[in-house]
C-alpha cells in the first residue's frame, strides 16, 4: 500500500516514526507498507426501510511495520477495520475487469474504487485473482485532498483471517514474504515509473464516438490529472465537480492503450452519481 500527494502525484514515503532509526540513518525509508487484508460479508441487525437487515462488508487491514535485525521474527503491526454497507457499492464489468466503487460520507469522506481481474502468476500458468484498490479522500466541498492511497493486492486464500493473523505476536518476515509473494515484495509497484501523460494524447473512442484528448484535457483550469505508478490516473475537475479514477491497460497484443474510467459526479447536495466506461486509443 502506497500513498501519493493530491497536489503533484508524488510518492509519500512511509512516515519516519514507523521506521527503525537505523533505516532512517541509512536513508532506507520504505516507499510503501506491506499489508494483509481480509474481507467478510456480515448481516448487521440495523434495518432498512423494509425492516430487513443490512449486508455489511467488514474489511480488516493489518499494516506491517518495517523492521530490522531480530525484529523481523516478531513484526509490529497496525490494525484498522472498515465497515461498508454493501448497498452503497456499485459494480460494473468492462471486458475482463470487474469494478466496484463506493462514495462514503461518514467520518472521512472518500471515494473508493476497486479494479479486479484474473492474471497468470509469474512462476506458472495458474490464474490468480489480483486487484488494484484506489482510495481518494475529499474535503467537505468534495475537493481532492492528500493522500491518494493505492493498494495492489493478490488473493492468497478463500479462508478469511478476520484480521487476527497477528494476534499474540509471531508474525514473521517469512510468513509475510510468502503471502505478499517473492516476486512482489522486492519490487513494490510504487518504485516504478508513472505513465507519461503525453503518451495519452491522441484520438480515443468512447461509446463508439471519437474524441480528441490533448494536454488541455489532462491539465488545465478545468481539470488536474495525476499519473502514478501502477497505471493509475486520477483526474480532478472543479467545475462541474467530478473525480475520475482510471486504470490504464497496455494490451501485449496491440499498440492501443485502454482506459477504464470510473467517474463520480457531485451535485449541490454533496451526493454523487457514477458513470463507468471504457476508452480505447486509436491513434
Amino acid at each position: 500500500m502506497a500513498t501519493f500527494s493530491s497536489i503533484d502525484g508524488k510518492l509519500i514515503r512511509v512516515p519516519e516514526h514507523f521506521v527503525p532509526k537505523s533505516m532512517v540513518e541509512w536513508d532506507r525509508v520504505p516507499s510503501c507498507l506491506e499489508c494483509i487484508v481480509s474481507e467478510d460479508m456480515l448481516l448487521e441487525p440495523e434495518r432498512d426501510g423494509n425492516g430487513n437487515g443490512i449486508s455489511i462488508l467488514e474489511r480488516n487491514v493489518v499494516n506491517i511495520m518495517p523492521a530490522v535485525g531480530c525484529g523481523v521474527d516478531n513484526l509490529d503491526t497496525m490494525e484498522a477495520k472498515d465497515l461498508i454497507p454493501l448497498d452503497r457499492y456499485q459494480e460494473f464489468v468492462l471486458g475482463d475487469v470487474k469494478i466496484a466503487t463506493v462514495f462514503m460520507q461518514e467520518k472521512r469522506r472518500r471515494v473508493e474504487c476497486i479494479f479486479m481481474m484474473n492474471t497468470h502468476s509469474a512462476n506458472d500458468d495458474e490464474e490468480e485473482l489480483v486487484r488494484t484498490r484506489v482510495c481518494c479522500y475529499l474535503h467537505d466541498n468534495n475537493q481532492l485532498k492528500s493522500p491518494i492511497e493505492i493498494t495492489k493486492e493478490r488473493k492468497t486464500s478463500r479462508e478469511s483471517s478476520r484480521g487476527i493473523i497477528a494476534k499474540g505476536g509471531g508474525l514473521d518476515a517469512r510468513t509475510v514474504t510468502g503471502l505478499v509473494g517473492k516476486d512482489n515484495i522486492s519490487r513494490p509497484f510504487c518504485d516504478g515509473e508513472a505513465m507519461d501523460l503525453c503518451k495519452l494524447d491522441g484520438v480515443w473512442t468512447v461509446n463508439e464516438e471519437t474524441v480528441e484528448r490533448d494536454a488541455s484535457f489532462w491539465n488545465s483550469d478545468a481539470s488536474t490529472s495525476f499519473s502514478v505508478p501502477g497505471n493509475i490516473l486520477v483526474r480532478n475537475c472543479p467545475s462541474p465537480r467530478s473525480l475520475e479514477i482510471c486504470l490504464i491497460l497496455e494490451p501485449s497484443d496491440a499498440a492501443s492503450l485502454k482506459r477504464l474510467v470510473v467517474q463520480h459526479m457531485f451535485d449541490d447536495t454533496a451526493q454523487s452519481s457514477v458513470n463507468c466506461y471504457e476508452e480505447l486509443k486509436v491513434e
